[in-house]
This record gives C-alpha cells, structure tokens and sequence, in this order.
C-alpha cells in the first residue's frame, strides 16, 4: 500500500511516518517543509515533495495531517487528484466543521475515514487511543483503522458529541492553563518549583506541556469549537460565583459550593483513587528525569 501523508514535517505527520515506515508501507511525503525523520527502517521506501496533487496522484491511503483551520481545504484541493477507491483519512482535533468536505468525498469514488488520535507524538510506552468518527459505513471504518493501528483502543463518536467533549477535555484545561502560565509567568518559576509542594510540581509539568503547543493550535482548538466558545465565555460568571464567598469571608458559603460541586463531580470521579494516582505518577516522574540539558 502507498500512503501519502499531507502535513509530513509536523509533529504528528512525523509520528504517522514512523509508524507507517514500522509496517513497511511505501510513502510520500508531502510538506513546504524538510520533515525530521531520525532513525527509520533501512528497507523504507520514502519519497519527499512540497506537492500536495503530485503526493496523493497514486496513493491508496491519504492521511491528511495539517493545522485543524486548513484541513477541510487540503481535502478540498487534493480530491481531483486521487485515485478512485482510493481512502482519505484526517486527524483533525474538531470534526463538525470537516463533515461536508469529507461526505463530498464519496461523489469522487473516494472513501472518507475521520481519525482523532488521543495521544501527542511524543507517545511512546502509553496505550494509544483513537476516536472513530463514523462517515459513511461505521463497520469498514473501524476495520480500515485497526488494520493502520493495531493494538489501539477506538472508540466510536459521532462528529457533534466528539467536539462537544474536545471543548471540555481539551479547550478547557488548555485555556485554564493558559490562565495560570499568564500569572506564573511574572514569577520565577524555578525558585517556586524548589518551594512549592507537590501539587504545584505536576501542575507546572501540565501547564509547560501545554504552553509548549503552538499559538495557532491554541486559538483554533477555541475558536472554531462552537461548544468550546460557550464554556469559556462562561467562566468569568464561574469564577465571580465562586469567588464571591471568598470576598464577603463567608466560610458556610465557600463549603457549600464546595461540597456541592466535589459531590456532584464524584457521582463519575473517585477524587481519592485521583490523589494516590497523582503520587503515582509524581513517583514515576522522578524515577525517569532526565539531566538537565538532555531533555
């Protein structure tokens, strides 16, 4: 099988192409940018171009791996010139924007197949997942996924419910922590770290990874998530509503939305099985630092 993956310099295209290499697939890669490889099987066989039309001219498989705000117009400029019965599949972190681009897919002869891996590229030892949406034919979808990824868990979700939990389980905790970076950044933040407990020592592991992702990334997971749009132009209510005992020193207060809110959330949470898990993985962060300078 020849796989042309669109996007093939960035991070995730890089990953795809490790991992594709892994199975001996024949692949292009298309990208204005030189992708960086590092070490691949020596029996790839691997072709580089910036042309997206030349790239997918004989490719049975597209993967589509570019910015979330570009994706539906990659797929749009490369369908005259893929194959028939050819498969075009996108990674994109939203999905209701691309349903129209990928259901158009199908007046081509082209089988539409929408992805979202659950994992970044520096994934390794992790169990992967993978979101399903499903297109056209759920069934077919989800073998031709576990054929390219086996050993992944995937689960099945459709494009609407999909985005509505990227806007709790991504743009949320990405825009929160983007609020406490915007705070730690007039600190120093090592002499905290040396200070501060434990808490605070994985809290900033999470708000460094997170602030590590590009601007763009962050105002598209936002922006173009309609439901991610509405919770965080609601948290300035949240945050004045909880505050508010705070300020009139009104301790019942403050414990009754407190009890209220860790109540409600332990109806799907074990907050105590989360505390032990936070040690857990504290203990696991030490075992394997890296020295300094060879991160």
């Amino acid at each position: 099988m020849t796989i042309a993956i669109l996007g093939g310099a960035g991070n995730m295209g890089c990953w795809l192409t490790r991992h594709f290499a892994g199975q001996n697939r024949s692949l292009v890669i298309s990208d204005p940018q030189t992708p960086e490889l590092g070490k691949l099987p020596q029996s790839c066989d691997i072709r580089v171009t910036s042309d997206n039309k030349t790239a997918v001219n004989n490719a049975e498989l597209v993967v589509v791996s570019v910015p979330m705000n570009k994706t539906a117009g990659v797929i749009r400029e490369v369908i005259p010139h893929m194959k028939r019965k050819s498969t075009l599949c996108e990674i994109s972190s939203l999905k209701m924007n691309l349903v129209d681009a990928l259901e158009e897919l199908t007046n081509h002869d082209i089988r539409p197949l929408s992805i979202h891996p659950m994992f970044g590229p520096g994934a390794q030892s992790l169990r992967k997942k993978i979101l399903l949406i499903p297109i056209i034919d759920s069934e077919n979808e989800q073998e031709v996924v576990e054929s390219l990824f086996p050993n992944t868990a995937i689960i099945t979700v459709e494009a609407d419910r999909h985005d509505q939990i990227m806007a709790l389980t991504l743009s949320l905790p990405y825009f929160m922590n983007m609020v406490l970076a915007s705070v730690l950044a007039k600190e120093d933040v090592q002499v905290l770290k040396q200070i501060g407990g434990t808490t605070f020592e994985i809290q900033t592991v999470l708000t460094g990874s997170i602030m590590a992702q590009s601007t763009d990334l962050h105002y598209h997971l936002h922006r173009l998530n309609k439901y991610a749009m509405d919770i965080l132009t609601s948290l300035s209510s949240r945050i004045e509503s909880l505050l508010e005992p705070l300020i009139q020193w009104d301790q019942a207060g403050f414990q009754e939305s407190y009890e209220s809110i860790k109540a409600a959330l332990e109806r799907s949470m074990d907050s105590a099985r989360a505390y032990h898990d936070m040690y857990h993985i504290l203990d696991f962060m030490e075992q394997h630092k890296a020295p300094e300078g060879k991160r």
